[in-house]
């Protein structure tokens, strides 16, 4: 595990992860992860997990930041009762 702390993204609280993974003979794989548990009970705040796989490290190095920098929050339907 090369890192797993909080990150937010698109104004929800998140975990990100990074995770290389070495098999003899065989290439390098690196695994970017960021998951939002969601709120029970609120179809405005559904879980979500992207999930990027790379063969090589720099392939995946700024990709997670650019996807994440890249979402913004946005504002939410106005709800009719």
């Amino acid at each position: 595990m090369l890192r797993d702390e909080p990150r937010t993204a698109a104004g929800l609280n998140g975990r990100e992860g990074l995770v290389s993974l070495s098999v003899p003979g065989e290439r390098s794989i690196i695994r970017f992860t960021w998951h939002f548990s969601g709120v029970p009970g609120n179809s405005f705040a559904p879980e979500i997990l992207l999930t990027v796989s790379a063969n090589l490290a720099h392939q995946l190095a700024g990709c997670g930041k650019t996807i994440l920098h890249g979402q913004k929050a946005f504002k939410t339907a106005k709800r009719f009762t």
